[in-house]
């Protein structure tokens, strides 16, 4: 899984590679070197692609929503 730096989501999948969209060379690499990585690496990405659709914004507004009428 290739994530922008700046995407909130971030910190919280932490075996993305992580690249600067607006710097081309670096993500043409990235993209290459995930292209080519081993499939260990492959299944790892799925946990992520996973957790990602598990973790949605519907999802994260419903807990939201439960931790404020817990107040």
């Amino acid at each position: 899984m290739i994530l922008s730096e700046f995407a909130g989501a971030a910190h919280e999948l932490f075996a993305a590679r992580l690249v600067n969209p607006f710097d081309v060379q670096s993500l043409k690499s990235t993209i290459d070197d995930a292209v080519n990585r081993p499939s260990n690496e492959t299944r790892t990405m799925a946990t992520l692609a996973r957790r990602v659709a598990r973790n949605d914004a519907l999802h994260w507004a419903s807990t939201f929503l439960a931790e404020l009428n817990r107040r």
